[in-house]
């Protein structure tokens, strides 16, 4: 197949099945606005649907609550408790359930076709800029952490209370952006990884620690290597150096320098490691079978062989340093 021809047909496979169906978006985007009316213009929406890079389907979103004054640090919980009465006050449609925390206001709703809550986010606006002339913020830690982290680190909070970190989504963001403008296969690169990463996560739960936001940086810094990368190619290789990256962290956070975005890597176990790593070993395999794939039948079973993932037995007797995997599809 045409290597033109295979990239749209790959391209249009991530659209239909994996991108946030366009009743979902219209869904949020309402929602948000809801939002918006009720605590004005001073909040944006953040994490991977805030770049464009979420996957089918969407059950959550965070949305930064930008605040200037420095006492938000101190007293936290009192700022969430008067933004919550004034979300109860406005009587947002749809509504099933408003939860305060010290740090945060989490939204159901019961009217959304799948599951579907927003967490808002306090940040501290700093005097500081990235390079895009947008401010860096102090947020609570919690925005760090995945949906279910949170609940467990807020049990935690009375024996080790909930810190502030520095944090630069909207450079994220930008950089995210530039990059689609650049080469549009970049974002279909990321929603068709992180597709694998959720059928891992369904069968393994949270036996399988591999964090999505690392996957995106990892395909990130490829995009910025290789401006004119296929999706194909960009999955491979992308896929490819996840296998390295795995015992010793190496992405720096853009807000701050000495700490890592995949500092967790870190922290694995043997057996959460190997886990990682046997899957992502599969996984390159069955993206090389997209990148040879010489027709749309066989791409689309190449692609199905990605993202259906099959529970089985993984070894533990893995070496510190796991071993990229070749690849039978070269030479």
């Amino acid at each position: 197949m045409d290597e033109a021809i295979l990239n749209n047909e790959l391209n249009n496979y991530i659209s239909d099945h994996f991108s946030p169906r366009l009743d979902d978006r219209t869904y949020i985007s309402k929602k948000y606005e809801l939002i918006k009316a009720v605590v004005g213009d001073s909040v944006f929406q953040s994490g991977s649907y805030g770049r464009f890079t979420a996957i089918y389907p969407v059950h959550d979103l965070d949305v930064i609550y930008v605040c200037k004054d420095p006492l938000l640090q101190v007293h936290p919980l009192t700022f969430m408790q008067e933004l919550k009465r004034k979300l109860e006050v406005a009587k947002i449609k749809g509504v099933k359930n408003i939860d305060v925390q010290t740090h945060s206001v989490t939204i159901e709703f019961d009217d959304a076709v799948n599951d579907f809550g927003i967490d808002i986010v306090p940040a501290h606006e700093l005097n500081e800029t990235n390079e895009f002339g947008q401010p860096l913020y102090l947020v609570p830690e919690i925005l760090t952490m995945n949906h279910s982290k949170r609940a467990e680190r807020y049990v935690n909070a009375a024996t080790k209370p909930i810190g502030w970190v520095r944090t630069d989504p909207r450079g994220y963001m930008s950089i995210a952006s530039k990059l689609n403008e650049m080469n549009a296969n970049f974002r279909h690169t990321v929603k068709l990884v992180k597709a694998w990463r959720h059928a891992a996560k369904e069968i393994y739960k949270s036996g399988f620690k591999l964090k999505s936001f690392h996957l995106e940086l990892i395909i990130t810094e490829y995009f910025i290597n290789h401006p004119d990368a296929t999706t194909s190619e960009a999955v491979v290789e992308s896929l490819g150096e996840l296998g390295t990256s795995l015992t010793v962290p190496s992405i720096s956070d853009r807000a701050d320098s000495l700490s890592f975005v995949d500092q967790y890597v870190a922290e694995l176990t043997v057996t959460e490691r190997q886990l990682i790593y046997n899957l992502q070993s599969k996984a390159h395999v069955a993206a090389g079978n997209i990148l040879a794939a010489d027709n749309t039948d066989a791409l689309h079973t190449a692609i199905e062989g990605l993202t259906n993932i099959k529970p089985g037995i993984v070894s533990t007797s893995a070496s510190s340093t796991p071993i990229p995997p070749q690849q039978p599809w070269a030479g």
